[in-house]
């Protein structure tokens, strides 16, 4: 049961870490593609640093700085596309 539990835990932070740029790009019409991809490198990387150090609630700073970096890279880059 606790492997179990392992993996469902691994899948959930899998998620968080992603959903900024997943729901981001399907909702928003305004996200880049530059915005997803630094979203989800500073949310990879967030985690991998803050795991050892808080590693029950490490996924909340990963998720707050991957969205917003999505939000304002989003932003940023938008008029540059168009």
């Amino acid at each position: 049961m606790l492997v179990n539990m392992e993996v469902w835990h691994n899948n959930l932070y899998f998620f968080i870490r992603y959903s900024p740029s997943l729901i981001g790009g399907l909702l928003w019409k305004k996200s880049t593609k530059e915005g997803s991809f630094l979203s989800i490198l500073v949310g990879f990387v967030t985690s991998l640093l803050l795991y050892r150090k808080i590693p029950n609630t490490f996924f909340i700073p990963a998720i707050s700085l991957s969205t917003l970096l999505f939000i304002l890279v989003s932003q940023w880059t938008y008029n540059k596309n168009k």
